[in-house]
């Protein structure tokens, strides 16, 4: 009877004998029973301890039963491909989890977006990072900043702004390395968005900072926007170089009110070879430059922002909106979202149906 083969197997459980709790299983389904739901989750607990593929293999046979096993039956399945650096394989089964309306633990989900990092899969990590910040109370600024040094690593630009705008403090680094990239593909006005941020934000006045905010505002004819910036970056470097006040003249239209700001500042007209009040179109807008780390004393001098001269709060939309919340499996890893997507996307390790637990091949 039923109630044999479960008392059978509750005692290999006890022994913590995951072959003979396995074998008994077995037995059972060969005689046409399904064991009790706790004969399914001691294979699985005991296997996750001793042999990942067949803690894989049981948690799979008994999604194929009426059982709802608890949570930490994928808990324990996650975590040992978390250990063994299985990034596929830990993505598959937390997809699964929250397919089935289940709430993974804040360590595996952190576990599983550092696993990304490392692997360099930045949209499944970005994904995942989402799922851990929905949890208000759990700190992910050190994760976001590792996204963003892998997003730089591989080109993602889009990635690196988005984790950029979503840091507590301002970087001065990290806002001249996302810029520098969006100038260099083109797109001076995103670039002097994210200037604008960081000075929103109260970032430390940066000179390198000030002259990029500076060499946007001229790029993107904002003449506010470059007389503040000129202004500023007076008082942070002592004076505007040549091109700085070239990129004046130039965002100001090369009239009376350029001269008469460059005279204010006490900066020289630019040379001829730099800026032509004929040509305004031959003054090239030089990249901001890569930042190098400042001391504390000029990083902090106490000088106006440009954002408390007067121009309010820029409230930028995110650019690009990443990969949505729900990590959706991509590159043939199965998903399930409705009960019949479920079922048909199941492995069926077994070879009698969803309901048979027959000895697979090679079995024990």
């Amino acid at each position: 009877a039923k109630e044999i083969f479960d008392v059978v197997i509750r005692m290999f459980a006890d022994r913590r004998d995951p072959a003979k709790v396995e074998e008994w299983l077995l037995n059972a389904g060969q005689s046409g029973w399904t064991p009790e739901q706790a004969a399914f989750e001691s294979v699985v607990l005991l296997y996750a301890e001793a042999d990942p593929v067949k803690a894989e293999e049981w948690l799979t046979r008994a999604q194929q039963t009426e059982y709802r096993l608890p949570d930490v039956c994928f808990t324990a399945v996650v975590q040992v491909f978390l250990r063994m650096g299985s990034a596929a394989k830990a993505n598959e089964w937390l997809s699964w989890m929250l397919a089935e309306g289940r709430s993974p633990s804040v360590t595996l989900l952190t576990g599983v977006v550092s696993l990304h990092i490392e692997a360099g899969n930045v949209p499944r990590a970005e994904a995942w990072l989402g799922q851990v910040a929905g949890r208000s109370t759990v700190p992910v600024e050190d994760l976001r900043k590792s996204l963003f040094d892998a997003a730089m690593r591989a080109n993602d630009v889009p990635c690196a702004e988005r984790q950029l705008l979503e840091l507590l403090e301002p970087c001065a680094e990290r806002t001249l390395e996302v810029a520098n990239a969006l100038i260099e593909a083109g797109d001076p006005a995103r670039a002097k968005e994210l200037f604008e941020h960081y000075f929103d934000r109260n970032g430390p006045v940066v000179p390198a900072l000030c002259s990029g905010l500076l060499a946007t505002c001229a790029a993107t004819g904002d003449a506010a926007g470059a007389e503040r910036a000129a202004r500023v970056l007076t008082v942070a470097s002592g004076s505007l170089s040549s091109a700085q006040a070239a990129l004046v003249q130039q965002a100001l239209g090369y009239d009376a009110r350029a001269s008469e700001l460059l005279a204010e500042l006490g900066a020289s007209h630019p040379e001829p070879g730099v800026a032509s009040p004929g040509s305004p179109k031959q003054v090239s807008t030089p990249q901001p430059q890569r930042l190098r780390p400042p001391s504390a004393s000029a990083e902090e001098r106490t000088v106006a922002h440009p954002a408390e001269s007067g121009r309010p709060a820029s409230g930028r939309a995110k650019h690009g909106s990443g990969t949505t919340v729900g990590p959706s499996p991509r590159n043939g890893t199965r998903t399930a979202t409705t009960a019949s997507a479920k079922s048909a996307a199941r492995r069926n390790p077994t070879a009698g149906g969803t309901n048979s637990l027959r000895r697979p091949p090679g079995g024990k």
